[in-house]
């Protein structure tokens, strides 16, 4: 009945949709997108020394030598006091103990694992959707089931955001298909993952016609898959100010966010 008043009055609904899936053994997405290892992984990083850090040749790690200057007391009885010993003092030519450089390596005996970090729903993973075959399957939840016809998408979150992570997004040693490190493929994750929902409105829900999938997340290309938005904004001059240049260096499908206020 809401449908029906929003179109009767030339209004569509736009659902909000994030990258991220809530880890819960229960929620079929995330039960299916296990079972299809869909999802960005972790891999088992161990510190070891570093082979080639070799201890230099005139490192001196004693740390205690005889003192060969001591004399053994004159009341000394070696009958009674055992066999005489000269006594120990400081080196001090003593290098301290030597430690070798950490490297960070693969185990690559351990197997990669699902990652996950922190945001809206609690724990959650995070499609690959640098993987077409994954794109896809993401593509395929936009069928229409009875209610969703006429529902249209705005991605948000897909920097990705990860509340916990460095730079609160994700580690940037996490591994993409292919063995790609996140740090390769960051600034282009947010558009594969506006391009796999356009393909999910552009295939399944009303094929032959351009959707409209909102992102805040973008790539030079974007502008193919739907509009951009730069995040929310309060209504202050400090974040006018911010985003007004960002809609300059963009183009006619840039739009300034209006949360809480006059802009």
């Amino acid at each position: 009945e809401m449908l029906e008043e929003l179109k009767a009055g030339g209004r569509e609904m736009v659902t909000i949709v994030d990258p991220h899936i809530k880890q819960d053994a229960t929620y079929f997405v995330y039960s299916e997108g296990l079972e299809r290892d869909v999802f960005v992984k972790k891999r088992a990083y161990e510190m070891v020394p570093d082979p080639e850090d070799e201890k230099p040749a005139n490192w001196n790690d004693t740390e205690t030598i005889l003192d060969l200057e001591a004399v053994k007391p004159e009341e000394w009885n070696d009958d009674e006091d055992g066999e005489w010993e000269a006594p120990t003092k400081p080196n001090p030519d003593y290098s301290g103990h030597w430690r070798p450089k950490m490297i960070t390596t693969w185990n690559k005996e351990t197997p990669d694992e699902v990652y996950s970090g922190h945001c809206w729903p609690g724990t959650s993973v995070y499609p690959d959707f640098t993987n077409s075959t994954v794109r896809e399957w993401w593509a395929s939840y936009f069928k229409p089931d009875g209610t969703n016809a006429g529902f249209y998408t705005w991605n948000d979150m897909n920097e990705p955001s990860v509340f916990n992570g460095p730079e609160v997004s994700m580690d940037r040693d996490l591994i993409h298909s292919g063995n790609v490190e996140h740090r390769d493929v960051h600034n282009i994750y947010g558009q594969y993952f506006h391009r796999a929902t356009f393909e999910g409105h552009a295939n399944h829900r009303r094929p032959g016609q351009r959707p409209f999938v909102l992102t805040r997340s973008f790539y030079v290309g974007s502008h193919m898959y739907g509009p951009m938005w730069t995040g929310d904004n309060e209504a202050n001059w400090a974040h006018l100010q911010a985003v007004l240049p960002m809609l300059v260096t963009l183009s006619a499908t840039a739009g300034l966010g209006r949360c809480r206020g006059r802009w």
